[in-house]
């Protein structure tokens, strides 16, 4: 898994100011259960799902997945990009 997050750092544009790569590093937080109460993983659970993982967990998973896929296509899309 280190080799796809170190490619994706590489190769996402912009990576360190987007946007899509907060989302999917504060879904990853909330499928894996790695968030703290303040966290900006923990303010996106109680806005999109009322603060309760457990009942939306199915849902979480999905949005990562789907998040995830994007992210990978568009990190694979921008490397093929420079390799011209």
């Amino acid at each position: 898994m280190k080799k796809i997050e170190d490619f994706i750092e590489e190769n996402y544009p912009n990576f360190s100011s987007c946007e899509k790569i907060a989302e999917l590093d504060d879904l990853y937080k909330l499928v894996h259960d790695e968030y703290e109460e303040g966290e900006s993983a923990h303010e996106l659970l109680e806005r999109e799902f009322g603060g309760d993982v457990e009942m939306a967990y199915p849902q979480i998973y999905k949005w990562y997945e789907s998040t995830y896929l994007e992210v990978l296509i568009k990190t694979i899309n921008a490397h093929l990009a420079k390799q011209g």
